[in-house]
């Protein structure tokens, strides 16, 4: 069996693939840093560490995995308010597709996934005539102790 953290790694690629977000060339599982020499409108999706939180029982205790969703596409002259609506959709659409969103198949089951907002245009990037924005998914597991 797949480690939990791949396992999320392809149900977030799948799940984004199923979406067919119009305007989305790519949708690419890579380490971070990844490289900006890509070509086209591309969803790079990497892992997080781990954040792992005690509850309030003797029992169990919950882990938090991290995936980042980074949206990436080169601006081209006079085209940045086409890509930026697509942008803030394909945005939308993946938050709507994830958030509190229990996933069975995954093992352990994930309960719950949380999203946590990144930057909406990284000014980094944006600096060099592209455009980029994030988010963070984090899948919920409750363990036993």
């Amino acid at each position: 069996m797949a480690s939990i953290q791949k396992q999320l790694l392809d149900y977030t690629k799948t799940t984004i693939t199923a979406l067919s977000l119009t305007g989305l060339d790519t949708v690419t599982i890579r380490r971070l840093p990844w490289d900006t020499k890509l070509t086209g409108s591309n969803c790079i999706i990497s892992s997080l560490k781990e954040n792992k939180i005690e509850i309030a029982t003797n029992v169990a205790y919950d882990t938090g995995y991290g995936v980042i969703v980074a949206f990436w596409h080169p601006d081209s002259p006079g085209q940045l308010d086409i890509d930026e609506d697509a942008f803030y959709q394909w945005r939308e659409d993946t938050v709507a597709a994830f958030i509190d969103k229990r996933v069975a198949t995954i093992t352990p089951v994930v309960y719950k996934t949380t999203i946590e907002p990144g930057p909406v245009l990284d000014v980094g990037v944006f600096r060099k005539n592209k455009i980029a924005q994030q988010l963070v998914l984090r899948f919920w597991i409750r363990r036993n102790k």
